[in-house]
């Protein structure tokens, strides 16, 4: 990579909006995805109910976010 390249400024790689928001939707996939195995791991092992007040919250939080993400997504070039 050359240094003089317009994706560097002061030394840092400078990565595009849709890039950004791309790992964004993904990071928040993992994490609702590790949530949801937590929750299906207490479901087998200690027979608590799978959808309960924390499911349900992570699964809001990923839908919101996932919402945002989708509409800024949009309105990149």
């Amino acid at each position: 990579m050359n240094r003089n390249d317009n994706r560097y400024r002061n030394g840092l790689l400078i990565m595009s909006r849709k890039k950004f928001l791309l790992i964004l939707l993904s990071v928040s996939v993992a994490v609702t995805a590790i949530g949801i195995g937590f929750s299906i791991y207490n479901y087998y092992i200690f027979n608590k109910p799978f959808i309960n007040s924390t499911t349900m919250g992570l699964l809001t939080a990923f839908v919101m976010s996932t919402a945002m993400i989708i509409i800024a997504l949009s309105k990149t070039e």
